[in-house]
């Protein structure tokens, strides 16, 4: 076995709390999965929005090809196909089935071509429980736009989605070409277009009647007024939405031209989608460094969060100069705005960096934000130390409390505890308090669930979420009491506690190859419900009030069942491998609550942070390659890297003499061909290397050559190169000054393959290969390529 060089040097979860003091996250429950569900299908689909009303969950997702949704739940019921990609009923043509099959759509257009099929905008109707009782869907078409020689694609994403207690849902989103959206009543549908003089897409709101999944209007708000051509109708994106106690909508959305978003706030009639009033702010949108990304409501007042840059007195909401703090001067600053339902502003307040999410209790707004800068007063004071913060502001939008926290981004919440959601954004770590470091599951983005207490923002548990794969979450809501996220994964398998289901996408992706990477196959989306808190299996807690610490009395704290480990707020059985780094097993005779330090090199390799199975083969090393055909991981002969596969060999005979230098697009082949008559494939599998050369001369290397620049290093060796004859032997001197002496260098570890000598321009070219994806990679840098020519 091998020691880790990287993830598992790290901590796992600590809760490094003194003995008989009462310290945040110190408790042991969990969260138990309720439910997971994961679109089976074919093709690229991403849930953006998610809302519950009347214990339904609603789904706001896109589809580019066939869905086919299947869940497992906490009682093993299982909806859908989840064991096998040829039973979920696609065909490759349309949304076959019906929702006696469990697959989205009856209708419409889902092939792959979407110039010729479009994408589709669905809403979801799924109910909960312990299997689904109601399954229905709300489908929107978008079309490309087809004008003499302009061509548009069609695009359709959700931006957010709202529910009010009598049944109507309201989905805001973005789309390119025309969208088709069918209305109640109406025989035609309504069909929403972008304007055909530009690329640029537009942002819609719809309403739909959750009690027939049917559409009641469909509306491009920022056509208000709006004449084309005019720089608020290029581009349109909508970001928030919510109602008020009357059933008015409110939505926030930023317009304009690539270098200038304008922000705006409106608000639309519930009866019909027409603009109220709106208000629109400068340069006050994400897309110019500043954004509009809370939206809460109190009986019928509104409450606007994001960030802004300004400037110390002025007034860039029309509620009064704003007292910039002297260290947010010239700087980004989070704040949170009041406004009645007359759309007259009432207060505003700066906090932290940004407000990235709101949410409403009990006639409060507790808002969740990014910040790095100390600043603040008394209850309100934030270090910035975690990279994030929770607040609660009264009904005036006064802050009553702050607090330090990780990096989050959606909140939400019910009488008792609050909930943020955040991404790991392959991050080593995240400190949620002083006391507690949570770890991601491993080097791919992975879902950050945080829940604190309502009354004073105390912590109560951090856990992740994923696979072995990215996820992102997208957006979150709260069924009673259970948390419910949307988002996308590209993972092999998706954990939600004790539920696991298999993407059968990715593994469809794999089927018959020798590669198996981390993200494969299309995006898919995801709908995950948090059960009730639960005590892990394998814990025995006292009665004090520090439960889940390590006391050393057993009866103020946990103990961890004989033969099992507790590492990051689950139970594993001895020699039970990390689910998603299966190189690394529980070793409870060692340590029961960290993964240990070495993984196992029998079965594994253990590469750039990530363990790879034994004869999997190097991956492609950018979106248009190939995996390799000849270097795999074998741990026998390389447990750190990807090695020769016996029986193979580098294509060492590649290089054509070609009068042609095509690139992109010559005569419909993408093929690079370098000035020495070497041809690289784009769709090169990693294999075309040069031949190696075995010194014999020796070259002075300068002592200070690992202080160079790329560029110095080349300077000196084309000199050097400039010099040589045929007597003196240049061409193993300018090999030596170019790659170095193979066999007695320290050699780089790019990708896995310990290769380059280090501090050669053959290196430093190769690694400035591999960061942009370029065709001159795994050994075929230019500076490689010259002097083996």
């Amino acid at each position: 076995r091998i020691a880790a060089r990287m993830l598992y040097a790290r901590r796992s979860l600590l809760l490094a709390l003194a003995v008989g003091s009462h310290a945040e996250f110190d408790a042991c429950g969990r969260p138990a999965g309720s439910w997971l569900g994961i679109d089976q299908g074919l093709g690229k689909s991403e849930a953006k929005a998610v809302a519950v009303a009347n214990g339904n969950v609603y789904v706001s997702f896109h589809s580019h090809g066939v869905a086919h949704f299947a869940a497992k739940y906490a009682d093993g019921t299982t909806f859908g196909e989840t064991e096998n990609h040829t039973n979920t009923g696609v065909d490759g043509l349309n949304h076959a089935g019906t929702h006696d099959t469990q697959t989205f759509g009856e209708s419409g257009p889902s092939a792959l071509d979407k110039y010729v099929h479009g994408v589709e905008g669905i809403i979801a109707k799924i109910g909960t429980g312990t299997a689904p009782s109601v399954f229905e869907f709300y489908s929107m078409e978008s079309g490309p736009v087809v004008a003499g020689d302009f061509k548009q694609e069609p695009q359709i994403k959700f931006g957010a989605s709202a529910a009010t207690a009598d049944g109507m849902l309201y989905s805001t989103g973005y789309f390119k070409g025309n969208l088709s959206a069918p209305i109640k009543g109406s025989p035609t549908p309504t069909v929403l277009s972008t304007y055909t003089s530009g690329k640029n897409g537009e942002g819609f709101v719809v309403k739909i009647d959750t009690s027939d999944m049917s559409g009641s209007w469909a509306v491009l708000p920022n056509r208000i007024g709006c004449a084309e051509g005019d720089k608020d109708c290029e581009k349109c994106e909508m970001r928030r939405i919510a109602t008020d106690s009357e059933g008015a909508v409110y939505v926030t959305m930023e317009a304009g031209k690539k270098e200038h978003f304008d922000g705006t706030l409106m608000k639309l009639a519930s009866a019909t989608g027409e603009v109220v009033w709106k208000h629109t702010y400068p340069a006050l949108a994400k897309g110019k460094g500043d954004g509009m990304m809370g939206l809460a409501t109190i009986g019928t007042d509104i409450y606007l969060g994001g960030w802004v840059q300004h400037k110390d007195g002025e007034d860039t909401f029309g509620s009064g100069a704003l007292a910039v703090p002297a260290e947010r001067q010239g700087e980004i600053t989070g704040f949170l705005s009041k406004y009645n339902k007359l759309g007259e502003i009432q207060s505003t307040t700066l906090i932290g960096e940004s407000v990235m999410n709101l949410k409403e209790v009990g006639g409060s707004i507790y808002a969740i934000g990014h910040n790095s800068i100390a600043g603040g007063e008394g209850p309100c004071a934030l270090t910035g130390e975690y990279g994030g913060f929770l607040a609660k502001f009264n009904a005036d939008g006064v802050c009553q409390w702050a607090k330090d926290t990780a990096q989050l981004n959606y909140i939400e919440a019910d009488a008792s505890f609050i909930y943020a959601v955040g991404d790991t954004k392959e991050l080593e770590s995240f400190d949620l308090s002083a006391d507690v470091t949570l770890q991601p599951n491993g080097d791919e983005d992975d879902l950050l669930i945080v829940k604190f207490k309502l009354s004073d923002g105390a912590g109560v548990w951090g856990v992740t979420r994923g696979g072995t794969g990215d996820e992102r979450v997208e957006g979150i809501a709260m069924n009673g009491a259970n948390l419910v996220l949307v988002g996308r994964t590209a993972s092999d398998q998706l954990d939600n506690g004790n539920l696991r289901l298999k993407n059968l996408q990715h593994h469809a992706a794999e089927a018959g190859k020798d590669t198996r990477p981390l993200n494969s196959g299309e995006k898919t989306m995801f709908v995950m419900e948090l059960g009730a808190d639960v005590v892990p299996s394998c814990l025995t807690v006292g009665s004090g009030a520090n439960e889940c610490t390590d006391a050393a009395d057993s009866s103020e704290g946990k103990t961890i069942a004989a033969g099992k480990c507790y590492i990051d707020g689950v139970c594993h059985a001895n020699d039970a491998p990390n689910p998603s780094q299966p190189c690394f097993k529980c070793e409870a005779g060692v340590d029961q609550t960290k993964w240990p330090a070495e993984f196992d090199s029998v079965n594994y390799c253990f590469i750039d942070g990530n363990c790879r199975s034994e004869g999997d083969r190097a991956p492609a090393f950018s979106k248009y390659n190939q995996a390799s055909v000849c270097e795999a991981c074998q741990p026998s002969v390389k447990a750190d890297g990807y090695s020769l596969v016996a029986g193979h060999f580098h294509d060492r005979d590649f290089a054509i003499a070609e009068t042609e230098r095509c690139s992109k697009g010559c005569k419909g082949e993408y093929n690079q061909i370098s000035a020495y008559g070497v041809v690289f494939e784009m769709q090169s599998n990693g294999c075309q290397v040069m031949p190696d050369m075995v010194p014999t001369v020796t070259v002075t290397v300068d002592a200070s050559a690992a202080t160079l620049s790329a560029g110095q290093k080349v300077a000196k060796a084309i000199k050097a190169v400039s010099e040589a004859t045929a007597t003196n032997e240049g061409v193993g001197r300018a090999w030596v000054h170019y790659h170095g002496d193979s066999s007695s260098c320290t050699k780089t570890a790019l990708g896995g393959q310990h290769e380059m000598c280090e501090n050669t321009p053959s290196a430093s070219a190769d690694a400035t290969a591999a960061a942009f994806e370029t065709v001159l990679y795994y050994g075929q840098a230019m500076a490689r390529v010259k002097v083996q020519q």
